[in-house]
């Protein structure tokens, strides 16, 4: 899901802003407190992208997770167990982003997020297919009006893409859930 949600942001930010040739995308988390109490920051993923690269990302072959090892110059992503869950990366090698994750208090971040207006306009926009790419085109067909077999195996291979722009809440989030029991990763995001 992370992976889905970082290619996202990548593809918006090369959507927005024409003149941006490469980006550095860093995901964070927290670690439960140790047996002192202390909680640390971690890199879970650090990737560096260029508009060349994912530009030749063959979209409809691929998972998110691969898509970010093979578009990205800078790989900080690494996989443990198996549920393949996202390790923490040794950021020992590289001072600046460990710089970059001291300097990150994530318990300041929840303050400046305003919460989701839910009477405002929403877009859908599926990150992730998932393994089960048929069940999720099925649904998709179901969610997304006027859609035939092959517009929607289309949709879904161009992931990440948006499905709906400009819904109420309750279509979003039903959308959401209906797509995600069948396996996709989903992102609502307020629409602009």
């Amino acid at each position: 899901m992370v992976c889905g949600y970082v290619l996202t942001t990548a593809r918006e930010a090369f959507a927005v802003a024409p003149g941006l040739l490469s980006q550095r995308i860093i995901a964070l988390r927290t670690t439960p407190p140790d047996a002192y109490g202390h909680v640390r920051t971690e890199a879970i993923l650090a990737a560096r992208f260029t508009r060349e690269a994912l530009n030749g990302v063959q979209w409809d072959i691929a998972d998110a997770a691969t898509i970010v090892n093979d578009a990205s110059d800078e790989l900080r992503l690494r996989t443990t167990g198996p549920s393949q869950q996202l390790a923490a990366r040794s950021t020992s090698d590289e001072p600046d982003l460990a710089a970059l994750i001291d300097a990150v208090d994530l318990d300041e971040l929840p303050a400046q997020h305003n919460p989701i207006n839910r009477t405002g306009r929403f877009d859908v926009v599926l990150a992730d297919p998932g393994d089960r790419k048929i069940q999720v085109i099925k649904v998709v067909r179901e969610c997304v009006n006027g859609l035939g077999l092959k517009e929607a195996k289309e949709l879904v291979e161009s992931a990440p893409c948006p499905l709906l722009t400009r819904v109420n809440w309750e279509q979003a989030d039903n959308v959401k859930v209906t797509l995600e029991r069948a396996g996709a990763d989903i992102v609502v995001v307020n629409s602009n």
